[in-house]
């Protein structure tokens, strides 16, 4: 009988189980290079460093890994339209089910500084889900989304690509705050 057959099952605050004693896989998508720092496309990378500045990643999976308790934090090290390679590849690695695997990401189609976590993956045009549902063979997972707003009139691609405003970036603190609860409450259930 194998740990996810001696499992308890817990209902979690979303209606959603997940048993309780597997190990998580959270990916904080992003693209690597210093010209990408700071950027919306970037929000997850830029939230992992605020929000778990004390942990300590090695290169394995293509990506950036860390450990904490039953948890691993990712940071693929592909650029965003691959970064389903890290994630299928420590799944699989470390026999994470796909239930259990949390995208962290940036998301136009919320008004900026929001937060929603939720379970099931539509893409709308985000490579990085979509190279993730790719690669795991399935859109059913986690993902903590974090509001970026969309553009008025500047084209999507180039939005996603720019820094914050300054007065944006006094938001993100408080963003970053909710976001950690939400990705902590989703850790415990």
């Amino acid at each position: 009988m194998d740990a996810q057959e001696n499992a308890t099952c817990l209902l979690n605050p979303l209606g959603l189980y997940c048993y309780s004693i597997m190990t998580k896989l959270v990916v904080f998508l992003g693209n690597p290079g210093l010209e990408y720092r700071m950027t919306r496309h970037n929000i997850a990378w830029t939230f992992c460093d605020k929000a778990y500045g004390q942990l300590v990643f090695t290169s394995k999976f293509h990506s950036l890994l860390a450990q904490s308790g039953q948890a691993y934090f990712q940071k693929p090290q592909t650029f965003m339209n691959l970064s389903g390679r890290s994630a299928r590849e420590a799944s699989s690695f470390f026999h994470i089910d796909h239930s259990c695997i949390l995208a962290v990401h940036d998301d136009m189609e919320l008004g900026f500084a929001e937060v929603k976590l939720e379970r099931t993956c539509f893409a709308r045009g985000h490579n990085g889900l979509r190279s993730m549902a790719s690669e795991l063979g399935t859109g059913d997972f986690f993902r903590l989304r974090l509001g970026i707003g969309r553009p008025q009139q500047q084209d999507p691609a180039s939005y996603v690509l720019s820094r914050f405003s300054k007065e944006q970036e006094e938001w993100l603190d408080g963003m970053f705050s909710q976001a950690k609860d939400a990705l902590e409450q989703w850790l415990e259930t």
